[in-house]
């Protein structure tokens, strides 16, 4: 039987003690270290030296990362929410008067109209532009609203207009049963109205989000209420 041939023995690379222990503490292999000294001797200056460049690249990769993290003043701010349910009978009343002569206007213009005139209310310079979310169809954005009739705003609709600014963005959950609990911004709006509930549908559980830093708390609640007040009490539409 053939004796087995022996291990190969790796010679060990040739460094000044001060070196050994330098890369030891640095967690460097000596063995990608080339030397300088006497004979190819690795001494603590090529230690050091093969330290800096891996140095670098960490310390430029972390400047990168902290580059593209937002910082303390761009953080996205989470939105606010507050809810309510308005009753819808009154405008269901009124649209059975108003489908006599107009029957392309429904219940999405009266919400419109009255989001208009919640945002006049907030302050004179408010414009009265809505973008309205589609479920199949790109952001509409309808402006006027506080001063158009429900006619004028249900021929609006049927327009294709493109979006632009405005502060509050309206959308509509038609399943029955179903209620808005969160919802994100869209655009450049600072705020969400999400109305849930079946056309027909008595009432309607309203979900107001807002951007805290684009929208104070106390207009929140100033454009939610003075919408359930209009739609509440229709009639003051069509003035």
């Amino acid at each position: 039987m053939s004796a087995l041939p022996a291990p190969a023995v790796t010679a060990r690379p040739r460094a000044t003690p001060y070196a050994r222990r330098l890369a030891r503490e640095r967690g460097i292999a000596l063995s990608a270290v080339n030397g300088s000294g006497p004979g190819g001797r690795i001494v603590a200056l090529d230690v050091e030296g093969w330290l800096a460049p891996a140095q670098a690249a960490v310390s430029t990769a972390l400047e990168r990362t902290a580059a593209a993290l937002p910082g303390p003043n761009t953080m996205p701010s989470t939105p606010s929410a507050l809810s309510m349910q308005v009753d819808f009978s009154a405008v269901e009343a009124l649209l059975a008067r108003i489908a006599e002569v107009r029957p392309a206007v429904d219940r999405m213009d009266v919400v419109l109209k009255a989001a208009g005139l919640a945002l006049t209310a907030l302050a004179q310079s408010q414009p009265d532009a809505v973008l309205l979310i589609g479920a199949l169809a790109e952001p509409q954005c309808i402006a006027g609203l506080s001063t158009a009739s429900l006619g004028a705003i249900a021929t609006m609709r049927a327009r294709s207009s493109e979006a632009s600014d405005a502060a509050l963005a309206v959308s509509f959950i038609g399943r029955r049963g179903l209620r808005p609990v969160a919802t994100r911004l869209v655009g450049e709006a600072s705020a969400r109205l999400v109305i849930g509930g079946a056309d027909g549908a008595g009432t309607a559980e309203c979900l107001l989000s807002y951007d805290p830093d684009r929208m104070s708390d106390e207009d929140a609640e100033t454009l939610l209420a003075t919408f359930a007040e209009l739609v509440e009490t229709p009639l003051r539409l069509l003035v």
